[in-house]
């Protein structure tokens, strides 16, 4: 913050060298002054292993996903349920030694037959503070039906800022991604028995034949490719 009244203003060499000089100064000192306010409140902090730092708190730190290797739905519910524990005043922050993460959760159980340990899957977690975040991800555990339920555990070595700093959040396992055209169902065409959509070239409107591989009752959208046959 001293300094940046510097690069806010794009103060140039040339000019007052006086006048801007005496600004350097004050900032100097108030720089020196704060260093010096603030050495009292300053520690170092060691840790006897390397690992991935993070400061921030959820109250959720003294559950490790290696106590629930072997999770269950009533298992998951009950960490749901929990309520996470006060900061302490001595929080400085957590260390993680490993080099994989774990994602923990329940689906149905009529779902969960194409899920088998060391399957690979892409998951894309919501974040408020940075939106869609997509992890390919490998099934490190499948759970025993239980009412219906079953519990998954997808471990990952991506690590990411966003998702690192999550504790509790929802997330979408993709099942099967489309490449191609997105548009809007209605503007698919028949013409003599053949799928494709109008576009406009120059000033005339062209019938381009299209293969429909994806259509969804529950979206206004479809995806397409050029039908080439």
């Amino acid at each position: 913050d001293v300094v940046s009244y510097f690069i806010k203003r794009d103060i140039k060499a040339k000019g007052d060298k006086a006048y801007y000089g005496q600004i350097l100064s004050n900032c100097e000192a108030a720089k020196s002054a704060i260093l010096t306010g603030n050495s009292a409140s300053q520690t170092s902090a060691r840790a006897s292993r390397a690992g991935y730092f993070s400061s921030q708190f959820d109250g959720y730190e003294t559950y490790l996903s290696s106590d629930y290797s072997q999770a269950d739905p009533s298992t998951v519910k009950a960490l749901l349920s929990q309520t996470p524990h006060e900061r302490p005043q001595n929080y400085i922050g957590k260390l993680q030694h490993f080099s994989y993460w774990h994602y923990l959760c329940t689906i149905p159980e009529a779902e969960s037959e194409q899920f088998s340990e060391g399957s690979m899957w892409t998951i894309r977690f919501n974040t408020l503070a940075y939106g869609a975040k997509t992890v390919s991800m490998t099934v490190a555990h499948v759970s025993s039906p239980q009412n219906g339920e079953v519990s998954i555990i997808f471990e990952s070595s991506f690590f990411d800022q966003a998702i690192y700093s999550l504790r509790i959040c929802d997330a979408e396992i993709i099942l099967k991604s489309y490449s191609g055209f997105r548009i809007r169902k209605d503007s698919i065409r028949v013409s003599e028995g053949q799928n494709g959509v109008y576009v406009l070239s120059g000033a005339k409107l062209i019938f381009k034949p299209v293969a429909v591989i994806y259509r969804s009752e529950n979206s206004d959208f479809a995806v397409v490719v050029p039908d080439t046959e």
